[in-house]
């Protein structure tokens, strides 16, 4: 198997996994799943349409990273520890805005179009 071959395969088993244990994965790829009808639905433009998707994708991406720095620290050490904390904390911080981008991507989105478009 080739290099990117086996990249896609560590891809796709992360995602696996990720999918099976983490909750939060498991409601960004139901977001996701969710948002890709819907912003066709609703109508809106190709470029509209890849934003949003996009904007969910990078949430899913961001909450995929906070997820391996979590299971990594706990790994380190399953000892408290402020260091570990503060990282974990920052990762955290990362999932929040990245999220909050998706909300008000999509919250503006759908404003715009209820008040200026056609249903």
């Amino acid at each position: 198997m080739g290099g990117d071959a086996v990249a896609f395969k560590n891809s796709w088993s992360g995602l696996k996994v990720a999918f099976r244990n983490d909750r939060n994965v498991r409601i960004l790829v139901a977001a996701l799943l969710a948002a890709v009808p819907l912003s066709l639905v609703v109508g809106f433009s190709p470029l509209v349409s890849a934003a949003l998707i996009c904007v969910v994708v990078l949430a899913l991406a961001v909450e995929l990273l906070n997820t391996a720095i979590e299971e990594l620290a706990d790994h380190v050490t399953p000892e408290h520890n402020p260091d570990i904390k503060r990282t974990k904390d920052f990762a955290s911080a990362a999932v929040f805005l990245t999220r909050l981008l998706a909300a008000f991507v999509w919250g503006a989105t759908l404003v715009e179009r209820a008040v200026f478009g056609i249903w």
